[in-house]
């Protein structure tokens, strides 16, 4: 189980979101340096309001840029921040949201975990748990069905899987579970 879920996951990459915003932040600081420096050294005693305006606007033109890009790059990482945190929550947690829905989906990775280990009744109990707190956890059905179908009771396996089919028509597991099913109760009659 441990295995399959971290095949799922895939190599932990570099935060870009991060990489951005600290490179963002760096080249904004650098484009601030420049125009304070710029502006600094523009107050020269001797040279005219006219001289001044001109000179700062030309500067201005040099600088502002590369402040801008900075400040782009800034905010695009932490729009990138924001979405990566989103990501790895909704996947772990099979995309429940609630403290409920994350509990019942722990308990059918739970018995998902029991049935790797042939603890078939415990598989069995700890799903019938899971979906007495959320009926929709369509992992808990499939954990159900698998226990049952492990034990023989294959039209309720059967049963399991549908109703798993019924909250998620797409959920591969689901559908190859149900069809090995089916193929089994056409094979014993």
């Amino acid at each position: 189980m441990k295995t399959q879920s971290m095949a799922k996951q895939g190599k932990p990459g570099r935060n870009w979101g991060w990489i951005l915003v600290i490179f963002g932040s760096f080249i904004s600081a650098i484009g601030l340096i420049f125009l304070a420096v710029v502006i600094a050294t523009e107050f020269i005693p001797n040279s005219t309001v006219d001289d001044l305006i001109a000179d700062l606007w030309r500067s201005a033109i040099c600088i502002l840029p590369i402040f801008l890009v900075g400040i782009g790059l800034l905010i695009f990482g932490i729009r990138k921040i924001r979405t990566q945190r989103g990501k790895p929550i909704s996947k772990e947690f099979g995309g429940y949201r609630t403290k409920t829905e994350k509990e019942a989906w722990a308990q059918a990775m739970v018995g998902a975990e029991f049935m790797s280990e042939g603890k078939f009744q415990d598989a069995l109990a700890i799903a019938e748990q899971a979906l007495a707190k959320f009926p929709q956890c369509k992992e808990a059905w499939v954990v159900k069905g698998g226990a049952l179908s492990t034990m023989m009771r294959l039209q309720e396996a059967l049963a399991c899987y549908e109703q798993a089919l019924e909250i998620d028509p797409d959920y591969k597991e689901a559908l190859v579970q149900k069809d090995i099913v089916q193929e089994s109760l056409k094979l014993l009659s």
